[in-house]
Order: C-alpha cells, then sequence, then structure tokens
C-alpha cells in the first residue's frame, strides 16, 4: 500500500498534479470505495459513480474543496490501485487490495455484527479472513467465535463457517487458546471430506487442508477418496502432487483412473513425475501429441496411444513396461520409433512413408496392426505389411489390416509371417460371401492360420450376416457379433 500510494512517484521522481491529497486521505478514500464496492456486490462502477463517492468522503475530510471528479480521474491514474477495464469504468487492480482495505474500513466502523451475519456468502469470504488479520485481538476472538457458534446452528453453511474459523485462526497473530483448540477440533469434522461441496470448503485453506488429511487406508470408503482427490485438485501446487502421489501408491485402477484424468489440472512435467510414476501400473493411457515428451518417466504404462504427429518417438523406447502401442494420424516419417523389448503389440493407423515404415524393426511384436495409406508410393496396406523386416515379421502372430481381400498374398503368408495365427481385415467395401468362402478355402490349404475375423461398416451388417449365416463353411465354425462401434464382425475358427 506505502509503494502504490506514495513511494512509486517518489522512486520515479513524478511531481505531483494539481489534485494534493496526503496519503492519509488518499487511503481513506479507497477504503471507504473498496467497503461500499463489497457491500453492494459491485467488481466494478463507472467513473461517473465513483467520483460521486468521491464527492460524499471528500466532504468527511478536512478539505472538501477540491473537486471529486479530478480526485477520482487522480487516484486511477497515480495511486496503482486502481484501473479501467473499459473506457469509463473503475476497478480495483486486484481483488485482494479491495478486500484488504474494506477489512480495514469494516474495522473502522466498527461493523464487525454486519460481516458475521454475512461471512458465508460469497464476495465475503476473504475479507473475513482480511478482518481477522486486521483486527485487535478482543475483535478477532469475537469474529471466531461466532463463527463457529453459527457453524453449529446453520447446518447449511456449517462447512464454510468451520472453514472460515479455521482460516482466521491458522493467520492469527493471537488468539485465545480455548478458542484455537476448539477450531482445531471442529476442523477434524471435516476431515476427511465426504463430498464436493466439502471438498471445495476445504479447498478454500489452500495448502493448511492438505495438511489434514489422513494417510490411504484400507478404512477410507470410496466417496471419501474422491472427495480428498478432488480437494487436492482444487488447491494445486507441490504439496496437493504430494498427496496425490502417496494414494497414487495405494489404491486401484479406478484411483489410477481419476489421477490420470487430473494430470491437466496441473504442471505435466512434474505431475507426470512426481503422481503418476508412483501408481503401481497405468493400464491405459490416450494422449495427444504434444504430450509424449512428458511420459518418459512413466515405467510403468503398459498401454500408450498416441494422437497426432510428433518430431520423434524416441521417448516410447524409455516407456520400459510398455506393452501395446497405438499411434492415430502419425508423422509420416515415423522418427525415432523404436520400442522397449516389453513391446508385443503396435497399431499404425494414418499415413506413412513407405520406406520409413518398412524399415521399422520391432523383432518382439507379436500383434501388429496397420491400417495406413502410403504418401509417396502407390503400395497397399498389406504390400508395406508384408514388406516389413523379416525380423519384424518372424514373431508376429496376430496381423490386421484394412486391405481388401484380393490384395492379400494367401499363398505366401507363410513365408511372409512364419507363425501367423490370426489374421483380420476391415475392408472398405462390402465383400460378397463368395469372396469370403474362396479367402477361407485358400487359407486352410496354405497356411496354418487357425482364426480368421472379417469386420465391415454397420452399413452392410445385415446384408453380410444373413449371407454368412445361411452358408456352412467347410473346416471353419462361424460365429458373428457387433461392436460398440457398429461395426460387423464375422470370426471363422478353424477346426482341428
Amino acid at each position: 500500500m506505502e509503494i502504490l500510494l506514495v513511494r512509486r512517484d517518489q522512486q520515479r521522481n513524478i511531481a505531483g498534479d494539481t489534485v494534493r491529497l496526503s496519503s492519509g486521505v488518499q487511503e481513506l478514500i479507497l477504503r471507504k470505495l473498496a467497503y461500499w464496492m463489497i457491500r453492494n456486490d459491485l467488481t466494478e462502477v463507472s467513473l461517473e459513480q465513483m467520483a460521486e463517492r468521491v464527492g460524499s468522503y471528500l466532504r468527511e475530510t478536512l478539505d472538501d474543496t477540491l473537486d471529486p471528479a479530478s480526485v477520482a480521474r487522480h487516484l486511477l491514474v497515480r495511486t496503482g490501485l486502481l484501473r479501467a477495464p473499459a473506457v469509463g469504468r473503475v476497478d480495483f487492480v486486484h481483488r485482494t487490495f479491495q478486500e484488504y482495505l474494506a477489512a480495514d474500513q469494516l474495522l473502522n466502523d466498527d461493523d464487525l455484527n454486519f460481516l458475521i451475519k454475512h461471512a458465508h456468502e460469497d464476495q465475503w469470504q476473504d475479507v473475513v479472513v482480511m478482518t481477522s488479520g486486521r483486527a485487535r485481538d478482543s475483535e478477532r476472538n469475537q469474529l471466531v467465535r461466532v463463527l463457529l457458534k453459527r457453524a453449529r446452528k446453520e447446518k447449511a453453511h456449517r462447512t464454510r463457517l468451520i472453514v472460515l474459523a479455521v482460516d482466521c485462526a491458522g493467520n492469527a497473530p493471537s488468539l485465545d487458546a480455548d478458542l484455537r483448540r476448539e477450531t482445531q477440533t471442529r476442523a477434524q469434522e471435516l476431515i476427511p471430506p465426504q463430498d464436493r461441496k466439502q471438498a471445495e470448503a476445504l479447498a478454500g485453506l489452500g495448502e493448511v487442508a492438505l495438511d489434514q488429511m489422513p494417510a490411504p487406508t484400507p478404512g477410507l470408503g470410496s466417496h471419501e477418496v474422491e472427495a480428498i482427490l478432488h480437494t487436492c485438485r482444487l488447491v494445486g501446487g507441490a504439496a496437493a502432487m504430494r498427496v496425490l502421489a502417496h494414494y497414487a501408491r495405494h489404491f486401484d485402477q479406478s484411483i489410477a483412473r481419476q489421477l490420470i484424468e487430473m494430470w491437466r489440472d496441473f504442471d505435466r512435467d512434474e505431475y507426470a513425475r512426481v503422481v503418476l510414476s508412483a501408481l503401481s501400473e497405468i493400464s491405459w493411457l490416450r494422449v495427444d501429441a504434444d504430450w509424449l515428451p512428458y511420459l518418459s518417466c512413466l515405467t510403468n504404462l503398459a498401454r500408450l496411444q498416441i494422437d497426432g504427429p510428433v518430431s520423434s518417438y524416441k521417448v516410447v523406447e524409455q516407456l520400459e513396461s510398455l506393452h501395446e502401442l497405438t499411434l492415430v494420424d502419425p508423422a509420416p516419417q515415423l522418427s525415432g520409433l523404436r520400442a522397449p523389448s516389453t513391446l508385443r503389440a503396435l497399431a499404425i493407423i494414418g499415413r506413412v512413408e513407405h520406406r520409413s515404415f518398412q524399415r521399422l524393426l520391432l523383432p518382439q511384436v507379436e500383434e501388429l496392426r496397420a491400417e495406413v495409406r502410403c504418401v509417396d508410393s502407390s503400395l497397399t496396406s498389406w504390400q508395406l505389411v508384408a514388406g516389413m523386416p523379416k525380423a519384424t515379421r518372424r514373431a508376429v502372430t496376430t496381423v490386421m489390416t484394412d486391405s481388401s481381400l484380393s490384395d492379400i498374398d494367401v499363398e505366401d503368408l507363410t513365408a511372409t509371417f512364419p507363425d501367423l495365427e490370426v489374421l483380420s481385415a476391415r475392408p472398405d467395401y462390402v465383400v460378397g460371401i463368395d469372396q469370403v468362402a474362396s479367402m477361407l478355402k485358400r487359407l486352410k490349404a496354405n497356411t496354418a492360420v487357425t482364426t480368421f475375423r472379417l469386420e465391415v461398416a454397420e452399413a452392410d451388417a445385415n446384408y453380410l450376416a444373413n449371407q454368412i449365416a445361411d452358408c456352412l463353411f467347410l473346416h471353419w465354425r462361424a460365429t458373428t457379433s457387433v461392436d460398440e462401434h457398429g461395426r460387423f464382425q464375422a470370426t471363422f475358427t478353424r477346426h482341428a
């Protein structure tokens, strides 16, 4: 306050203008303005409204000869406490200054009872705490005592009033010892929070609330854990992440999912290192491409989907527990894509460069899904897969492709994928039943494939389902289903 009202102009060697006001008078006017605005639930006023209020305040000072409009402009331009958010409008540069000034004026006007009566209302929350800090000992004791008394009587506002009392006590330079003990006892009634409403009230205490949270134990109900996590989300910061990490080490996948969803509310890198890395396992994670750099510490990640292109996929190699990787709309060059030894399933969906794709050396991959289009040649999806390094193809037991059945070279299938057991096709167009029968016949004659799956879009489901139901396939047993996306799937299992 001293810097903004006095020292700022002095240090910049700015001479005073035609309006001559002592810092005490300026502060008095600003206190009254701040208190009047909060009492009337105003976040900003017009310059004319401000001038009108200034005029009434000047009449209460020793000098009422000054022009109110000139004083209002002076306070706006020179004090550093006010600003013009729009032409002809005025507000405080920060709510905290307004609350500080209002608290001082409230105490000066002996309006403590008014404050206590309205303490539960949103616009008075921080004013209550600020008033407690500015009050004399007797006033502070009265404030906290009556807040607790109201909390006992008013169930609807109980949580908020207890939180306010605890906040006042926590920030008080002095407080009656019995009263301090009572606030601590009442605070324990809110720990752990039982629902989101209590969590939101506790979050108003900031890190003080987090210090009171119980250790994770089996005795905590799921609703209590959820409320604790929500409190941490609202408080934020390093202290919240430490609490979340503690819970991450002791709870199941349902808690893990909640912790993953909260990632966007915190610093990406620090949250991954402190919280997500503490989980025993992350069974599945889907991220946009720009989040990839923050995954390097997640050695507990089992399944990952990356949406969108990135300049390099080198981070993937550091995920030493990764079992399944899906790339959707990747960078066609697939730069730096190498996999940890744990990777067993790879899916690439999108546009790729044929040389980059066919150089992928992934000798441990057993399940390969390629729904790809070549950006630099006319190679089909199947031709791209079949042209991958031999070291990549030899361990594959399951292949999924979006090529048409006619593109798949069944006669050379065993040479291409010597251990292939499951072949899945998702062609773009309707497959006739004759073509399906021909495919099954060639698979039986030329390969050791035990399962053939065929998927088509919802529009073609009834047509193909009826045809399959009317046919008997030599050496194969057929079953059909429709997935949650409306795609029809026919599964043909080879007889022993």
